[in-house]
């Protein structure tokens, strides 16, 4: 007699809270039980199942104040791995992680000199390969992470037009590296690949509501998790923060409108202004060390928050986020940044009356490595959208 539909349903779900209890550290059954407020028979039932598949394994033992020792759970990070591609402006990080996000291997190609998209996927390709044959059998692999900058065509796996990304405009890239390979693939914005790194792994795992910006020479990218979920709108291309319009008279963006955000916060913007006001510093971490001795960079950073703020804030005023995490250059000693950037959100937002919204920094840099990437492959399998378990 087959179960009823939503008692299977009911199976998964428990199953998929389960696994993002254990992910990231090691837990007793009975803890687990009273997180989820399943029986411990429940409990159970499911993590033998889970033990059975090799998804989870007994890990030790957890000291407890009455003598005894219960056992501990944790991920099997031997059982499945997740690739990842990252698609820089001047480079590409290729790498391997397990499913607790943990690093096996990366490689960094550098793309500086490469003529056509087409060079850059066999070398992407060749890299994989080498990756693979190196450290696993290719059937533990869950799939392919691919992140670029916006904008991306995540349901066709197009490349669209991100600017300074001349060369991937217009590149089915998912459908070119399918051609080479039989686990599945995805693409997306590499701002959401930060945001649910943020959100499985980093600081964002307190909260059910954020916003995640990082911020770099090249420009800004932003992912907005809403209930636990990223928000992309109707096409796959929401939350482009950075090419929010803050004012009406400013200078064109290379996206086409005026006054955008990352027209006036990116730290080439920065370094063009400082540059056309006779000022001079060599990046954004000069800024910063300068800002020590010298009002006018000081008030640099000020300027800054107060950019960034803008934005935030319209962000927090529509959708009642609880915490804003920041990545990137632009966190170089950030006390000064963080400090203006709190005081201006907190005084502006509208539910500054009834709570603070956290400002934080990430402890991690994005831009360096391939987890973001493998981590939108990692989200599927959390999620019960990659595979059954």
């Amino acid at each position: 007699m087959k179960k009823p539909k939503n008692a299977v349903y009911m199976k998964q779900d428990n199953r998929k809270h389960i696994l993002n209890i254990i992910h990231g550290k090691q837990i007793s059954r009975a803890d687990l039980a009273r997180q989820t407020g399943l029986t411990r028979a429940a409990i159970s039932g499911i993590v033998d199942d889970l033990i059975n598949q090799g998804i989870v394994i007994e890990t030790g033992v957890k000291d407890s104040a009455n003598g005894r020792k219960p056992v501990k759970l944790g991920l099997n990070v031997e059982y499945l791995y997740a690739l990842g591609v990252n698609i820089r402006y001047d480079r590409c990080i290729v790498g391997l992680s397990d499913i607790n996000g943990s690093i096996i291997e990366e490689d960094v190609l550098d793309f500086s000199e490469i003529k056509n998209s087409d060079e850059g996927i066999r070398l992407i390709a060749a890299s994989l390969r080498h990756i693979i044959e190196n450290n696993i059998n290719a059937q533990l692999i869950l799939g392919l992470g691919i992140s670029s900058p916006g904008p991306v065509d995540i349901y066709s796996g197009v490349i669209l037009n991100p600017p300074k990304l001349e060369m991937w405009r217009g590149v089915h890239i998912v459908e070119k590296l399918k051609q080479e390979f039989d686990f599945p693939i995805f693409l997306d914005r590499d701002a959401v690949g930060a945001a649910l790194m943020e959100k499985i792994y980093g600081k964002g795992r307190k909260y059910r509501n954020f916003i995640q910006i990082e911020i770099t020479n090249n420009g800004i990218g932003c992912g907005i998790v809403i209930n636990n979920k990223i928000y992309r709108g109707v096409d796959g291309l929401g939350g482009e923060f950075g090419h929010m319009s803050i004012d009406f008279n400013g200078k064109k963006c290379r996206c086409g409108n005026v006054g955008c955000i990352e027209g006036l916060a990116s730290i080439e913007a920065v370094m063009k202004n400082l540059e056309e006001t006779g000022l001079k510093a060599d990046n954004w971490p000069d800024v910063v060390i300068k800002s020590k001795d010298d009002e006018v960079f000081v008030e640099v950073i000020r300027q800054e928050a107060r950019y960034l703020g803008l934005g935030i804030v319209n962000v927090m005023n529509l959708f009642e986020l609880e915490a804003v995490i920041l990545s990137g250059e632009v966190v170089f000693e950030p006390y000064l940044l963080i400090t203006e950037l709190r005081q201006f959100i907190n005084q502006r937002s509208i539910t500054r009356d009834m709570k603070t919204i956290d400002v934080l920094v990430s402890e991690k840099d994005y831009n360096l490595h391939s987890v973001p990437s493998a981590t939108t492959v990692l989200e599927k399998f959390f999620s019960g959208k990659l595979m059954e378990f």
